[in-house]
């Protein structure tokens, strides 16, 4: 008797069971409303809150417009499409196909696969040298412009028409490079180049006459002849490169010296000076030398003397 009391509330749940077996309903499920099964060979229970579809073998179970409020819960798996995008969710579940190398992606397909080519323009790096720079030659081909090898400082430049540019190229500075530029880098230059040197002197017997554009003296070995005078006296240019100066010492000697500057130097050297006493008084002059390790006159000037007081001194001179 214990044994049937307790089949009983078994054998009540399975004739429930058995009593929607090959049956279809409708309306919206509850926990008195079994839900709508369309395969005979189904079990269901309706335990309080929930809903259990038990399928036994291996027969599909088929579930025709099922409307589920909450969370469906499930074990094994999905066949056909639920509704929307499930296909394309289940796919994209997984890492989609990549391009691979040498192709690039030109979109992305429904299942999260890459869309790729391997067709396209790539840009080449023509540059091979240190120094070397790109630029865009006809209809913008990638064309490379080679650095500048040379000890030369150079300058990246190119020069329209007015309505096409031009390969660009490697050039110096000019000063018309440089708006409104002070310093001017043409005219002069060569001339400037020239004086950086110690120019051309006159030779020996020769007199400059003048300077020419380089800095080179023009020279002649006539002179003029003419008298030039200044404050220490007068001189003369003679033929062959000889010359002649003279003066005079106006103030008094008075037993001493006084330093004479002649008023040219002579270009190569002094040959002989004399010096005579000027005025009444009677007087020796004399002109100084340091001996003789010291000549008696310089390319400059020279020494007088006298042994009294009361007069001043003529003297002339020659040199070349």
């Amino acid at each position: 008797m214990k044994c049937i009391k307790k089949l009983l509330p078994v054998a009540a749940v399975f004739l429930s069971a058995l009593s929607v077996l090959g049956q279809t309903t409708t309306g919206t499920n509850s926990t008195a409303t079994p839900i709508v099964v369309a395969v005979p060979q189904a079990i269901v229970s309706t335990p309080a809150g929930n809903q259990t579809v038990t399928q036994p073998g291996s027969t599909a179970l088929s579930v025709n417009n099922l409307t589920v409020t909450g969370t469906l819960a499930y074990t094994g798996a999905f066949a056909g499409s639920i509704t929307g995008n499930a296909a394309t969710a289940s796919q994209l579940l997984l890492t989609p196909t990549q391009c691979t190398g040498g192709q690039f992606s030109t979109g992305i397909a429904a299942n999260g696969n890459a869309n790729c080519s391997s067709t396209g323009t790539y840009l080449t790096n023509p540059m091979t040298a240190l120094g070397d720079t790109m630029y865009g030659a006809a209809a913008g081909a990638v064309t490379r412009l080679p650095g500048n090898t040379t000890t030369t400082k150079k300058f990246y430049t190119e020069t329209g028409d007015g309505t096409n540019s031009t390969a660009p190229a490697w050039g110096t500075l000019a000063s018309t490079d440089i708006p409104n530029n002070a310093a001017n880098t043409t005219g002069n230059a060569a001339t400037a180049t020239a004086l950086q040197s110690t120019p051309t002197q006159c030779p020996a017997g020769q007199l400059a006459t003048g300077i020419q554009s380089n800095g080179n003296a023009n020279c002649s070995s006539t002179g003029g002849g003419g008298r030039t005078c200044n404050a220490n006296g007068c001189y003369s240019v003679l033929g062959g490169g000889l010359i002649i100066e003279w003066g005079q010492v106006t103030t008094d000697i008075n037993a001493g010296t006084v330093a004479v500057t002649f008023p040219y130097a002579f270009p190569t050297g002094c040959d002989s000076v004399s010096a005579t006493t000027s005025g009444t008084s009677d007087r020796i002059t004399f002109v100084v030398t340091g001996g003789a390790a010291s000549p008696s006159c310089t390319t400059t000037g020279f020494t007088v003397g006298n042994n009294g007081s009361g007069a001043g001194a003529t003297w002339t001179a020659f040199g070349h």
